[in-house]
């Protein structure tokens, strides 16, 4: 790409899956309104009343819409970003597209869901990217993102003039899998299936009730003692999740205990995820095994730039390369 709104998505296919079996399904804002990428660069406002199109994705008896293309659709080109196409996630998926439902007023959409155990899209390997594409300021960001889930390793390198950089995991799906369990606590192994790795916040283990719902009581007791603090004390589940009437408006407090830091230096990078004390040991896992340490571990892991998140205003146009393996 030459122009300023120009930018160009390339995945690079290190799988066993032919291309023709590696399919590409990306939403995003295009005029306020949800629409889909097709692999032209043309968008089409996503249609509840395409599940019962020619084409259309049938699976347990239910339709979707069809929204995706594959990698051999492409031909070798990139794929092309519309100048704005905002709040965008890209999924790649591996054998089978994505089964995605659409609202019927077409407003919304049902992005897969690890946690529930009949959604459609369990048995397909997949994983997916944010990014946003602002071309009346000249600005792209995209990011690789465990925060669901992790299921194959993804690499991302956004180049632009003067800016190259990359993130995420490299090395084969088999070897993640092994430095995965043999770094992290007995808890946290049991997040690691047979296809994917659950994130604490995705897993019914760490919830209210869960077996380990209850992981990081005592931290939160401590900070909540340390910092003097009255409100109500978050649980376990919030934590992972960064949500609930405290976390979810206190980005710094969630990082801090998810990074097993609350009670001391928020800021030290080199001391977060300490020994002796508990953390998420899922996020210090892919922090550790990631490029330049930059991962989304958890939901507000940008707190002092430790996301996988890259973004440029440059003048001129930009390339993505998506690399995946297996």
């Amino acid at each position: 790409p030459t122009t300023a709104s120009a930018v160009g998505i390339t995945v690079v296919n290190k799988t066993p899956w032919p291309d023709a079996q590696v399919y590409l399904t990306a939403l995003g804002l295009k005029d306020g309104r949800w629409s889909f990428l097709r692999s032209d660069g043309s968008t089409a406002p996503i249609n509840h009343l395409a599940k019962y199109d020619p084409g259309h994705l049938t699976k347990n008896g239910v339709s979707y819409p069809n929204m995706s293309f594959t990698l051999a659709q492409t031909s070798g080109r990139p794929v092309a970003v519309p100048p704005a196409f905002e709040s965008a996630r890209l999924w790649v998926s591996l054998g089978a597209p994505m089964y995605l439902g659409v609202a019927d007023d077409d407003r919304g959409w049902a992005g897969p869901n690890p946690a529930n155990p009949t959604d459609p899209n369990n048995d397909v390997p997949y994983e997916w990217s944010e990014f946003t594409n602002d071309a009346a300021r000249s600005s792209f960001g995209i990011n690789v993102t465990q925060v669901d889930q992790f299921t194959f390793p993804t690499t991302v390198r956004l180049q632009a003039p003067g800016y190259d950089r990359t993130v995420g995991l490299v090395g084969t799906r088999a070897d993640a899998f092994a430095a995965y369990n043999a770094s992290v606590g007995t808890p946290f192994r049991a997040l690691a299936g047979p296809l994917r790795i659950l994130a604490p916040r995705t897993s019914p283990l760490f919830g209210v009730g869960g077996a380990y719902g209850t992981y990081l009581d005592g931290p939160i007791a401590a900070a909540w003692s340390a910092l003097g603090r009255t409100d109500a004390k978050p649980t376990t589940a919030q934590v992972f999740g960064c949500s609930g009437p405290v976390l979810a408006t206190d980005a710094q407090l969630c990082a801090a205990l998810n990074r097993g830091v609350a009670t001391g230096d928020w800021r030290a990078v080199s001391g977060f995820y300490p020994a002796g004390v508990a953390h998420n040991d899922y996020a210090a896992f892919f922090h550790a095994a990631s490029i330049s340490g930059k991962a989304y571990g958890f939901a507000y892991d940008d707190v002092l730039d430790q996301s996988s998140y890259l973004a440029t205003n440059a003048a001129g146009g930009k390339q993505v390369t998506m690399t995946v393996s297996w």
